[in-house]
Order: C-alpha cells, then sequence, then structure tokens
C-alpha cells in the first residue's frame, strides 16, 4: 500500500542519521558545557548536515533523490534532465521524473517518468509514462497536481499526485527502485472523493516510447490499433529496452495510433467500483535492461508468475545480422531477440510447445521445441541460409552519379526484404534512400522487382532481377530528367528528424531521403526544438545540391492552438514560447524576435487530431472571422496540404475550397504544402513539395531569404506529381497585373513524367472553374495539356490553375495511396488600372 510513505520537507534528511540533535538534548548540554562550545558545536552539526545537502536532497538504503536545479545538488546533465526534473538514483539505475510544464522538449510530460538509465548514463529516452484512467471503458482526462518526495521504509522515493478532472477521483503514484533487483515498483492509490459511487474504475499507464514498435507477448510487434490482454509489454531500442509488468493479472492494453504511426499504449487494470471515500490500488513494474527484449522479457516473466525455461543454441554461419522468433501455435510471437555477433541466442520462454525461426539476410529457418518442467532448456542449430547479393549504380544522363530511392519488392513466392526500422534512410522496410547512387545490399535468394526513383522530375526505372546462390544481381540505371523546372526550386517546408519528440530519424538520414527526391530547398521544422540541417549536408558533400534553412515548429499546449512553422532562424536561436500562449501573443512574440521570419499555420484543417488551428479557433472561411478569442489573421502562409493528407482526395478538394474562400477576402494568404515527414517510409520526403519561383542566378547564400520572400509574396505552387506553369497577363503566380482593354490572356500547361497520371487541367477564376482540359495524351508525352484563353474581366479577380490525376502513385510510394494533384498560388488581376488589388469577396 501507498499509505505508509509520506513527504518530509527537510532537505537535508538522510533515511539514517539526520545530523541534527533535539533542543531538549542541547538544553542538557548546556549544564555541562559554556555557551561558546555549545554554539560551535552547532556549528559543526549544521555544517554536516548542509555537507549532506550538497551531495543529495534526500538519501537512503542505497537510494538518493534530489531535484534538478536545487541549491547543491548534481546537475543531472548526464541523464538529460531539466531544471525542475526529480531524480531517483541507485549504483545501478536511476529514473527521471519530469517536475516542470514549461520546458520545451517536455510540454505536457509533467510527472510522466521520462527517462531510465543504467549506470548514469542515458543512452535513449523513455519518452513518457504516466497515469491513466478508464470508468466504463472510456478514458479519461487525469491532470497532474505535484510532484514531490516521499518516504518508504526509509528510503526515498518519488510521489506523482493527480486528479482526474472531470469528476471527483484523486489518484497518488509512488515511484521506486528496487536495489536488490535494479527495477524501478509503480503503485497507484486512487480514492473516490465524490458524494457517489464510481462504476467500472481501471487505473494504469499510458506510455508512450520513442519512435519504434511496441511489442506484445502473444502479438508480436504490434503495426496497427488493437487491444489485448496481456501480462507485459516492451520495448526494444538501440542499446537499452524497456518493459512494463503487471502485477495483479493481465492488463487490458489498448495499443494506440496516430497519424505519424504509434503513439501510446494504455495498460490499466481490471474494473472494480470504488464507493465514496473509498480507495484501491494497482502496482506494475518499469524494467530496463541493458540489452535486446530477452533479458526484459525474463524479467517480466518472472515477477508476473511464470516459470521459464530457456531456447539456447546458435546459428551458422554467422550471418551480418540474425534475429530469433519463437512463436506458440496459433499465436503471434511470444518473444523475439537478436542474435549475438557470435551467432549465439538465448531465449527466456514460459513452458510449452514453439517454433523458433531464425531470420538472416538469406532466408529463413524454423525448428519445433518443447520447455518443459521436467526438461526446462531445450538446445538448436539454426541454419542461415547464404544471402545473396544485389549492387545498385544509378546516374543521370551525362553518366554523373545521382542520388536515388530503391524501392525491392519480391516477385511471389519471394516475400519482399526487410532492411530495417522505418527511420533509416539505407534501409527502411524495402525502401533505401542513397545519396551517392551507388551501394550493395545482402537479400535472400529469389526474384524482386525494383524501382529506382529521384522525385516527380525524373522518370522512373523499374527492372526485374534474380539473386541465385552464388550470383550476384546489378541494378544499373539511367535516369532522365523529363519535367522542366527551370526557374524554380523544389522545397520541402515541413520535415522532422530526431530533435522532434516523435521521430528517430537522423539529421544525415533526413538529408538522405531528401537528396533522394531531389529536394533543393529544406527547412527544419521540429517540434519546439531549432534545428539546422546544414552540418549533415556538409558532411555529406551535397551543398551543391541542397540548400536549408533553420526553423522550428511551434507545437502548441495548455491550451493546445496548433502547429506553426516559423523560419528562417538562426541557428542559435531559442524556439518561441508555446504553453499557455495566444496565438496572438505568440505571433506577436515571432515578430519581435524575428521580424523576418515566415509564421506558417501547418495542417490547419486537421482537427481530429486537435492540431488544426483554423479548425480550433473556429474560422468561418468565407468572412475570415474566428469564433474563439486568441484567434490571431497575423500569420504569413497556410499549409493547404500536409502529407498525411494526400491518401485524401475529398478531404484535400475541401481544404482546396476553404482555401479559395480565405482568397476572396481582403486578407489573403498564400498556400505551401509539405511533407511532415517523421520517417523514411510511411511518409515520404518531398510528397508533396512547394516549388519557389527564384531566378536560377541568384547566389546560394541569398537564397533562404528569397526563398521566404517569395512564399510570403505566393509565388509558388504545390504539387504530388504534375508541374504546372502559369501565365496570366505575362505574370506568374504570386504577381499583380493589369487587364489590357478589360482583358487578359491565360495560357497553362501541365507536364508530367510517364508514372505520373494527370486527367484532369483546371483554371480557377475566384474560385469558380472557368475552363477545364481532359487530358486523354499519351503518358509518354510530357507535357500533357495546354490551355489558353482570353479572359474579359471588370473588376479586380485571381486566377489559378488545378492539375489532377486518377491514378495512384504507388509505383513510387508503396506505403501509401496517393492520387496525383497540383494548384498554383493565384496570379492577381487589376482590371480596373488603379495599381491595387481588391479582394472579390465571398457571395
Amino acid at each position: 500500500m501507498v499509505s505508509d510513505a509520506h513527504v518530509d520537507p527537510r532537505p537535508w534528511k538522510n533515511g539514517r542519521k539526520s545530523g541534527i540533535i533535539s533542543i531538549v538534548y542541547i538544553r542538557s548540554l548546556n549544564a555541562l558545557f559554556p555557551v561558546s562550545i555549545l554554539v560551535a558545536l552547532i556549528a559543526a552539526l549544521y555544517a554536516n548536515g548542509c555537507e549532506q545537502q550538497r551531495q543529495y536532497l534526500y538519501k537512503g538504503n542505497g537510494v538518493s533523490l534530489w531535484q534538478v536545479g536545487a541549491p547543491n545538488t548534481p546537475s543531472g546533465k548526464a541523464l538529460k534532465a531539466r531544471a525542475g526534473d526529480w531524480i531517483l538514483s541507485s549504483s545501478s539505475l536511476q529514473v527521471v521524473v519530469a517536475g516542470t510544464r514549461k520546458d520545451h522538449q517536455q510540454f505536457g510530460q509533467f510527472g510522466s517518468i521520462v527517462r531510465v538509465a543504467l549506470g548514469g548514463v542515458v543512452t535513449e529516452d523513455l519518452r513518457e509514462l504516466k497515469g491513466a484512467v478508464k470508468i466504463e471503458g472510456k478514458a479519461r482526462p487525469v491532470r497532474v497536481s505535484e510532484v514531490k518526495p516521499a518516504w518508504r521504509d526509509k528510503t526515498p522515493a518519488i510521489q506523482i499526485d493527480s486528479v482526474v478532472t472531470d469528476i471527483g477521483l484523486r489518484l497518488t503514484t509512488l515511484v521506486e527502485i528496487r536495489v536488490q533487483t535494479s527495477d524501478i515498483a509503480l503503485t497507484t492509490r486512487i480514492t473516490n472523493k465524490d458524494k457517489a459511487p464510481i462504476r467500472a474504475v481501471q487505473i494504469g499507464d499510458s506510455a508512450f516510447w520513442p519512435d519504434g514498435l511496441t511489442f506484445a507477448p502473444g502479438l508480436g510487434y504490434v503495426e496497427a490499433p488493437t487491444r489485448g490482454h496481456l501480462p507485459w509489454i516492451a520495448r526494444q531500442g538501440k542499446t537499452l529496452s524497456y518493459a512494463v509488468a503487471f502485477l495483479e493479472g493481465k492488463a487490458e492494453v489498448d495499443f494506440n495510433f496516430l497519424r505519424e504511426g504509434p503513439s501510446d499504449q494504455v495498460a490499466v487494470s481490471a474494473r472494480f467500483d470504488l464507493a465514496p471515500g473509498k480507495t484501491n490500488s494497482y502496482k506494475r513494474l518499469l524494467i530496463a535492461k541493458r540489452a535486446d527484449l530477452a533479458r526484459v522479457a525474463e524479467t517480466a516473466w518472472t515477477v508476473t508468475g511464470q516459470a521459464v525455461g530457456r531456447v539456447k543454441g546458435s546459428i551458422r554461419p554467422v550471418a551480418n545480422w540474425a534475429t530469433i522468433e519463437a512463436k506458440a501455435p496459433e499465436q503471434g510471437p511470444l518473444l523475439v531477440s537478436s542474435v549475438s555477433p557470435d551467432g549465439s541466442f538465448d531465449l527466456p520462454l514460459p513452458y510449452g510447445s514453439y517454433l523458433i525461426s531464425a531470420f538472416s539476410p538469406g532466408g529463413v529457418d524454423t525448428q519445433s521445441v518443447s520447455l518443459q518442467p521436467d526438461a526446462p532448456e531445450a538446445a538448436v542449430e539454426m541454419f542461415a541460409p547464404e544471402p545473396g547479393k544485389m549492387s545498385y549504380k544509378i546516374a543521370n544522363e551525362k553518366g554523373d552519379p545521382i542520388p536515388v530511392r530503391l524501392i525491392v519488392q519480391g516477385i511471389p513466392p519471394t516475400k519482399n526484404p526487410v532492411f530495417g526500422p522505418a527511420f533509416v534512410a539505407n534501409g527502411a522496410g524495402n525502401v533505401l534512400c542513397s545519396s551517392t547512387g551507388a551501394g550493395e545490399i545482402e537479400i535472400a535468394q529469389g526474384r524482386y522487382r525494383v524501382v529506382v526513383t529521384r522525385g516527380i522530375e525524373y522518370e522512373l526505372v523499374q527492372r526485374n532481377l534474380s539473386v541465385d546462390e552464388g550470383k550476384g544481381a546489378v541494378m544499373r540505371a539511367t535516369l532522365k530528367k523529363k519535367v522542366d523546372t527551370s526557374g524554380w526550386l523544389a522545397a520541402d517546408l515541413h520535415l522532422h528528424a530526431a530533435p522532434s519528440y516523435d521521430s528517430e530519424i537522423s539529421l544525415e538520414d533526413r538529408v538522405t531521403s531528401l537528396l533522394a527526391e531531389s529536394i533543393g530547398f529544406a527547412v527544419a521544422t521540429d517540434h519546439n526544438v531549432v534545428t539546422d540541417y546544414q552540418e549533415s549536408v556538409n558532411r555529406l558533400g551535397a551543398s551543391g545540391l541542397l540548400i536549408t534553412a533553420a526553423g522550428v515548429e511551434v507545437t502548441t499546449v495548455e491550451p493546445t492552438w496548433g502547429h506553426f512553422n516559423v523560419w528562417p532562424l538562426s541557428s542559435a536561436s531559442a524556439p518561441p514560447p508555446f504553453a499557455g500562449i495566444t496565438p496572438s501573443e505568440l505571433f506577436a512574440y515571432i515578430r519581435e524576435q524575428a521580424p523576418d521570419a515566415l509564421i506558417q499555420v501547418n495542417h490547419p484543417w486537421m482537427n481530429e487530431y486537435g492540431i488544426g488551428y483554423l479548425d480550433i479557433a473556429g474560422l468561418d472561411a468565407r468572412k475570415g472571422v474566428g469564433k474563439h478569442k486568441g484567434y490571431s489573421p497575423a500569420f504569413d502562409v497556410i499549409e493547404v496540404i500536409n502529407g498525411y493528407e494526400i491518401k485524401d482526395r475529398e478531404r484535400v478538394e475541401a481544404n482546396l475550397r476553404a482555401w479559395f474562400n480565405l482568397l476572396n477576402l481582403e486578407r489573403h494568404y498564400a498556400a505551401t504544402g509539405g511533407s511532415d515527414s517523421h520517417r523514411v517510409i510511411w511518409q515520404t520526403a518531398g510528397y508533396p513539395r512547394t516549388y519557389i519561383r527564384i531566378p536560377e542566378e541568384t547566389p546560394p547564400d541569398a537564397i533562404v531569404q528569397q526563398a521566404a520572400a517569395a512564399i510570403r509574396a505566393g509565388r509558388s505552387l504545390v504539387t504530388t506529381g504534375p508541374f504546372i506553369r502559369l501565365k496570366v497577363g505575362g505574370g506568374e503566380p504570386g504577381d499583380l497585373v493589369p487587364a489590357v482593354n478589360g482583358r487578359v490572356e491565360i495560357s497553362v500547361s501541365v507536364s508530367a513524367p510517364s508514372w505520373i497520371d494527370v486527367d484532369n487541367l483546371e483554371v480557377v477564376v475566384n474560385g469558380e472553374s472557368i475552363a477545364t482540359s481532359a487530358i486523354r495524351a499519351a503518358k509518354k508525352k510530357t507535357e500533357r495539356a495546354r490551355i489558353s484563353l482570353r479572359l474579359p474581366v471588370s473588376k479586380d479577380c485571381w486566377v489559378a490553375a488545378v492539375a489532377r490525376g486518377g491514378t495512384s502513385l504507388h509505383e513510387a510510394l508503396p506505403y501509401v495511396e496517393a492520387l496525383p494533384l497540383a494548384f498554383t498560388n493565384p496570379v492577381y488581376v487589376d482590371a480596373d488600372g488603379d495599381g491595387l488589388y481588391t479582394a472579390p469577396g465571398n457571395t
């Protein structure tokens, strides 16, 4: 029970000898010693107490506790702790609990376990483990009120107090280090402070690991939303693995997913009723090991009451990489473990019968084993099939090597290869990005279809290759640039990498993914962190191919108003404030601190995730008025299409219509499109992209500022495939052109390589279609359609163009069913010759 824990405010208490002598005892000494001696004695004792304070705030039974930033305490820098965080530490294990609401990285994490370290060194973040409550099967909001020190059996602990905000429930969670077993005990006590009984209560945790899938015994790595009743769940990191074991029976676990992939796993107890004034408690164990899943699984099985046997063996010959998987009949994987460099493995498993499979670059080997009380160990020798090798050498029409992306698909019965996790550029799923266009990969023998792409300006090449025993295969290809984009710079203005809390892709891998798509300008926009790709560009020797700008995605909380890109910034800039701030205050702060920075509203209508500013503000796009107090129109541009939306044509068309309505108002905003990519696959960099109109003679050191100015002015277009050239009265998107004799000449064309479908080209004036062209041209023609017309105008107006395709881009985007679409920013027409533009308004 938690009831025997208590808070002690005395910072010098150490759980053994406090260094403070009672006043009664000191008074008794007065009869024997002069006052001067007593004063000296008290000073010495006080100094002793202060010395202990300089070392630790709290200490007892091999466990220490301190708050980062308190006087004379360790900095916590090695643990990546921040001012206000609480650190609980033993000789082998350290736990960091977020103790502040305002830190730019730990927003919303107050009262969460954010980091666990072994031996005082953090190799990777836990990110977030915090309390969760369900009532009658529905999650209820939990708000942490206080994080403070506590004592349990003369041992310091961390106490987290919280409330369910919409009902009378109070929670107290005690975080303790178990020194003997080097793990972390979590005990939550919940009390009903309401006057009525509360039915069907469940308590537990929300675990939000860093990027990567959660492992669940019997389900394997969970790749889609589901629910399970499980004894434990785990996450394997690069060097550290975690598990949460449920000590009071199987937990009900919901595996949740957001638009960018897996989010939290909500694991709660069995249901119970709670009468007024009554309490209940729930115990779990957080396990961390410096190894793969096998070690945390062994502890998790044991503490949940399972008798554990072992499957030991080796894989021969030793492969460059191999994993071992154990499956029970009619279940998913019960355990997956990496093979040691010498080829050996050791799987802890409950008693039962299993299929043991060894996966390696050359294929799969499977054997059956059984573990029983009278035979708790089984020895197996696994065979690693000899892998084949596939080399690739890709060049442009001049014969120069170029960055590319390759998609390797197995031709049945050959399966798709899996090169690595979704955040690794040189092998994510069955996709790899190369910054050089040349390399070699190990792959199982079989037949493969290899697709080579370099983005939407280039023709796509695909070939079938056979990889046979003892024979390699070579993919040679010349990629031809088919679309003339001279005068326009391909840009991705919304990108994430490892500095973001929800991405693990390294900066160099992010740059590689951009090079592979022929992106020439990129803005780093991590959540509440100013990031700069330039050093990574230089390390890859790509400064002649990619120009970058430092930026940030301001991700607001308390309350959530949405997400806003801000760029260009100095790489040394602090991120703007993001918590407890209104858009009016935020925009004013940015204008003061970075007057030249561009403010972009990201995914403005994506409110199913609570991140669409214009939806949150209740903006009436026809009137330009926000319903909610705090709304401000003082931003610059709108991300009309986001990479998470390209698979949903209906949503994209709705976004376009809303933007058209805004263009009809006096305060109109230019449009952009950005991939919002957090990984290498699922969200591919450059889809969509924004083309920026910049003169080709612009010196490289002037491009960032010119790009920002061009975006603000609307000298740009957005596309997932087709490329549009629009001219109105001799002007291009973003220009103001005069009408001549009450007319303007309009010329628009659309081009694409053969793998991109374009079946419709449309001219739009003030949001209304005035001309369309159904395209029947053969795909071998790069220019698919052209419209020329003379438009009579009596009032100022704007003109834009839209191109659409009806066939998926699946050849280049195998993980997303996206349709081709492109649209330009408008050309503004001055019909009355006053040199100004007057918006038409919405009728």
